[in-house]
């Protein structure tokens, strides 16, 4: 189980993110044994997600940086389908049936 925690904590963080590896492995033992496993539930979630506070920080400014990155490609998207409309509104049917045929 430990195991199982480290590697989702691992695997699932963001680049913005900063673990604190020491202090994960020497907290993790005590989270496996809260672990309460059945066929109707279980709360390895809850727990992961607390374990995750204690050990995982924020680095702002990575945070920053990649919030406006995905700002930055959804407002091109944006542009580019703005101007796909312009264009496919522009066309003639003749040039629409021309494009269709290749």
């Amino acid at each position: 189980m430990d195991q199982q925690f480290l590697l989702d904590i691992v695997l699932n963080s963001e680049p913005w993110e900063i673990i604190d590896i020491p202090a994960m492995k020497a907290k993790v033992k005590d989270y496996s044994k809260q672990v309460k496993d059945t066929k109707e539930s279980s709360n390895f979630d809850e727990l992961r997600k607390k374990l995750h506070d204690e050990v995982v920080t924020i680095d702002e400014a990575k945070k920053q940086r990649a919030d406006a990155a995905v700002a930055k490609v959804e407002q091109a998207k944006q542009q580019a389908a703005a101007e796909a409309a312009v264009q496919g509104a522009a066309a003639t049917p003749d040039d629409k049936a021309k494009e269709a045929k290749k």
